[in-house]
């Protein structure tokens, strides 16, 4: 049994450092990878600091055994060689070979016109040729370019990439994100209106008529109150298609209360702060039945029941009647202001009618953030 335990115990021994070994044999396999300079133009990064750039993110992969930077200095200074332009595969194989080095990364990073072109070549020093090439275009977001050369080289080496990340850094129209926009907020302006309202036509006459006549005794000029819910669905660059959704309550002086809710369409610049909304709005008010008789309008409910038969009744406006859900076009217009984080959004709206358009400004107030946040 001694000796069993003893033969078991040797094998799991073996085992384990063949396993070893061959863990360090993988290792020791790994091809070494020279990175010198990178050609960089028009963009915040020196070649030298761009070489330590696509170093870190070729070391954060760990496929190859990466020269540390400190000894591709020593190593240059020692051997004399000149690396300020050496960009090119044939000067990217003499100085590998003076280096010892297997294999040898070049590239450039460059910003054309309204694109940040990125393109790396991986170089195989014995065979003096180039192995592997990616070239790709990004949005010009000075902010990412970390992301940018990382998604380049795992591309160059066929490892697997983000392809939301991707389409955040390379198409305008990508879903919306601090990424692919870092210059311009992208507002979100949910958050309390207040304002006035302006009543006209047959509606004032309504408001304004003493509470014996069904009326309201009250200014046409009522003031408003809500909130404004707001959800993006559309970003194109600066621009934004949201939904927006404003619950409000008009009224409070003279007994006048009507509540309603808009739910608008709304195109936004979130550069000069300027939109245009609309959509229906349905609101709550009370109306009765009125006839005219003799130049005035009599509540039906003022009328004798037998001679009601003779008269042609109009649905009025009235404190004493019933409540009724009305539908109706609202068109919103505004701009916002910024204050350091402040957002402050101004809007007029409309909303039309043959007999009785309603006029109206809103302002709003909320602190200054994007998208998700």
């Amino acid at each position: 049994m001694k000796t069993l335990n003893q033969t078991n115990i040797l094998k799991a021994l073996i085992t384990t450092l063949l396993i070893l070994g061959l863990a360090l044999l993988g290792k020791a396999q790994k091809q070494k990878l020279t990175i010198l300079n990178i050609d960089v133009s028009n963009v915040e990064l020196d070649p030298i600091q761009a070489g330590n750039l696509v170093r870190l993110e070729m070391e954060k992969i760990d496929t190859f055994e990466i020269t540390d930077r400190y000894d591709v200095n020593y190593l240059i200074k020692k051997k004399n060689i000149n690396i300020e332009d050496c960009y090119g595969k044939i000067c990217q194989v003499e100085v590998g070979k003076e280096l010892g080095s297997d294999l040898m990364l070049s590239g450039t990073i460059e910003k054309i016109s309204k694109t940040i072109v990125i393109s790396f070549r991986l170089i195989d020093v014995e065979k003096e040729k180039i192995i592997r090439s990616h070239v790709a275009e990004y949005l010009v977001i000075p902010e990412e370019l970390q992301t940018m050369v990382q998604v380049s080289i795992r591309r160059l080496l066929d490892v697997n990439v983000s392809n939301a990340v991707e389409a955040k850094l390379t198409k305008e129209g990508a879903y919306e994100s601090a990424i692919n926009n870092p210059n311009i907020d992208k507002l979100n302006l949910s958050g309390p209106r207040s304002g006035l309202t302006l009543l006209t036509g047959t509606t004032t006459n309504r408001i304004s008529a003493s509470t014996q006549s069904g009326g309201y005794n009250a200014s046409p000029l009522l003031y408003m109150f809500g909130y404004q819910f707001e959800i993006q669905y559309l970003n194109e660059g600066r621009y934004q298609a949201l939904f927006e959704f404003v619950p409000s309550i008009t009224g409070f002086t003279g007994n006048v209360f009507r509540p309603s809710i808009n739910i608008l369409n709304g195109f936004r610049d979130n550069q000069t702060g300027w939109e245009f909304a609309f959509g229906p709005t349905f609101g709550l008010s009370k109306y009765d039945q009125y006839a005219k008789i003799d130049g005035s309008w009599i509540e039906k409910s003022e009328i004798p029941i037998e001679q009601r038969d003779e008269l042609e009744f109009t649905e009025r406006l009235s404190k004493n009647g019933k409540s009724k859900i009305t539908t109706n076009l609202v068109l919103a217009f505004g701009k916002t202001f910024t204050s350091g984080k402040v957002n402050l959004p101004v809007n007029v709206f409309l909303i039309p009618s043959k007999s009785s358009p309603t006029i109206g400004i809103t302002v709003g107030f909320n602190g200054k953030r994007r998208i998700g946040e």
